[in-house]
């Protein structure tokens, strides 16, 4: 690793809009220089600097300033492929519709350095919006041809409705301009006061954007913008936070200049992904002194901000769904990577940033992962599953996955896997972990319910995982209340044949497998450490070696003969392999399926739950025993 023996930092910076704008820091010269190098090959931006700070004195000094004529390029839109269709004019006040506006005239925001709220209620811009023949046209028929197809109807009708809310929209930016009193209410009242003061009905919510939106105009940069929906947080009830406040936070960080100037520029792509997952989350550890990143990600921790969350966990699938390598290290350092961004974003009922994230997740691995050809979209879930710590997470994952662009293509395949994973439910421990705090598992239940609810999920397969989740709490509950009679608990109908889920709809393809015996020859790999487990075996005669891999070299830490069984652990409790298992000289298997063991570790759990929870505390314990070897 280059270590910063000047005892100096360095600041890559974009000249743009007549202003320099931090691109990136780098704690090295060489890396600096390499990022300038890039941006002065790409000459996108009017200029391009380094500078040297010491971190001794803090002194500057410009090591590399290169400055661009780039005359004057026209300004065009974002071809977008999504707009809500709105009904109302209130309807084009509210988020999704200045989400959508903000994406298409994206180019034209970050000249201005505004969001789509602030364009919205100034007279003066949008005059000028209007007047550009070529851009405001295109404009407008881009957002109308998306709600033609959503409609039905014919686009000039739908060009037609556009210009005429655009009117509206323009002469309530001129009223608000002209009418200072409710930016007073805000300054004296607060957001809850001004909110209690906007007239009912329709226009609320323009009176107080438009509040809002001349308070954000006037803030000279994006951290001053944030700083601005923090200060007016801190009186204001989380309710109106959310109504209002989060919308905008979501705009300013809709804008690339924004994270940008907030974050003080990324070294790599993964960090990037990476601190803005954790800004998602509130637990960022960002400092740039430049900008209030770290007070926002405070308030980030504290507050509700689903927009705002949803904005940034969506940038982070949008780079994970794309190409460009993570790293800039190679395949395997790429892998490493994309098994820490899902740890990153792991919950505890699936993983955040909905089917957006898992479709981009399956994606890459689909790429990461493989060895040659790109990996089936079967072969890279299991992959991601393998990572997720237990059954409920993957349940969640695979419930957000079916409602993905890439999950909806292959259907059957999502649910295949989806349908095994259910049938290995026994009781609620084997959902979640058993010394999870009940609290939490009424939320992990109910946050599977709101993604079994999604529209993308077939009827049938809907109904029957929601009475599988509803018949495993219901078993826990009764469960509960013998034993808290001293009584036994009583038979459950649904528990019968192993407590095993019995998929019989004709769109499932999982059957169980019966057992089966094989020969295998000298030198063949079982399994390998890591991988996802869906077979045990049983020794009837030869020998198989059990290692791990330590660096360069291996270490054997069993040789098991007739008799021994391995690769149970992982089917027990669905983690992945911890070790590597090699055939020593020929030798017969018995092969023991996860269907199998399921069924037998059922009845074992209606017969003798005790001993059933000794088994999972037993194989707990072997685990971290055996990471022990790392």
């Amino acid at each position: 690793m280059r270590q910063n023996l000047a005892q100096k930092t360095y600041d890559v910076f974009i000249y743009e809009d007549e202003r320099w704008l931090v691109d990136s820091h780098h704690e090295v010269r060489s890396a600096a220089v390499e990022r300038a190098e890039i941006l002065i090959g790409e000459k996108r931006f009017e200029g391009v600097r380094v500078v040297a700070e010491s971190l001794r004195t803090g002194d500057e000094e410009i090591l590399i300033e290169e400055m661009f004529d780039l005359g004057d390029k026209p300004v065009k839109i974002v071809p977008i492929e999504e707009a809500p269709v709105c009904d109302t004019l209130a309807d084009f006040y509210k988020f999704p519709a200045r989400q959508a506006a903000g994406r298409l005239l994206r180019e034209l925001l970050e000249q201005k350095g505004v969001t789509a709220l602030e364009l919205a209620f100034d007279y003066g811009m949008l005059r000028l919006l209007e007047r550009d023949d070529k851009l405001f046209p295109a404009a407008m028929s881009r957002i109308g041809t998306i709600h033609a197809k959503k409609t039905g109807k014919k686009p000039a009708d739908c060009n037609d409705k556009l210009y005429a809310v655009f009117n509206e929209i323009k002469e309530n930016a001129r009223v608000a301009g002209e009418d200072q009193t409710r930016v007073g209410m805000l300054e004296n009242l607060g957001l809850k006061g001004l909110a209690d003061q906007a007239p009912k009905g329709d226009g609320r919510n323009a009176f107080v954007l438009g509040a809002l939106a001349l308070t954000v105009q006037k803030r000279g940069d994006w951290s001053d913008k944030l700083l601005l929906i923090m200060e007016l947080a801190e009186k204001a009830p989380d309710k109106l936070v959310e109504e209002f406040l989060d919308g905008i936070a979501a705009e300013v960080l809709e804008s690339p200049t924004a994270v940008t100037d907030l974050f003080g520029g990324f070294a790599d792509p993964l960090t990037a992904l990476r601190d803005m997952i954790r800004l998602a989350q509130g637990r960022c550890k960002t400092k740039n002194s430049r900008s209030c990143i770290e007070a926002f990600n405070t308030f980030m921790a504290e507050r509700a901000m689903p927009k705002t969350e949803e904005v940034l966990l969506g940038r982070v699938a949008r780079t994970i769904a794309g190409i460009r390598p993570l790293t800039r290290e190679g395949p395997k350092a790429d892998q490493d990577a994309l098994r820490g961004l899902i740890r990153e974003v792991t919950d505890a009922a699936g993983i955040a940033g909905g089917p957006d994230m898992a479709g981009a997740i399956v994606g890459r691995a689909r790429i990461a992962f493989s060895e040659q050809d790109d990996l089936t979209t079967e072969e890279a879930i299991s992959h991601v599953l393998a990572l997720l710590p237990y059954r409920a997470v993957r349940l969640g994952f695979l419930l957000d996955m079916i409602g993905s662009p890439i999950g909806q293509k292959n259907e059957q395949a999502v649910l295949n896997v989806m349908a095994r994973l259910v049938q290995q439910l026994t009781s609620l421990s084997s959902l979640v972990p058993a010394d999870m705090p009940r609290d939490e598992v009424t939320h992990v239940m109910a946050a599977l319910k709101e993604k079994l609810a999604s529209d993308a999920l077939p009827e049938k397969w809907r109904a029957l995982f929601t009475d599988t989740l509803d018949r495993l709490v219901s078993r826990d509950d009764d469960t509960k209340d013998e034993t808290r009679k001293g009584e036994p608990a009583k038979d459950d109908p649904a528990a019968q044949e192993g407590s095993v889920v019995e998929f019989t709809m004709e769109d499932a393809t999982v059957t169980k497998q019966k057992i089966e015996r094989r020969e295998v020859e000298d030198g063949e790999i079982l399994f390998e450490e890591g991988d996802t487990a869906d077979q045990a075996y049983l020794v009837v005669d030869g020998r198989v070696q059990v290692y791990r891999k330590s660096g360069n070299e291996e270490v054997v830490l069993a040789t098991l003969g007739r008799g021994d069984i391995l690769g149970e652990m992982s089917l027990i409790d669905n983690q992945p392999r911890m070790a590597s298992a090699r055939v020593v000289g020929k030798a017969k298997l018995t092969v023991i399926t996860q269907d199998d063991l399921a069924a037998r570790l059922g009845k074992l759990g209606d017969n003798d739950k005790v001993l059933r929870r000794l088994i999972d505390v037993f194989v707990d314990r072997l685990r971290g025993q055996g990471r022990f070897l790392d």
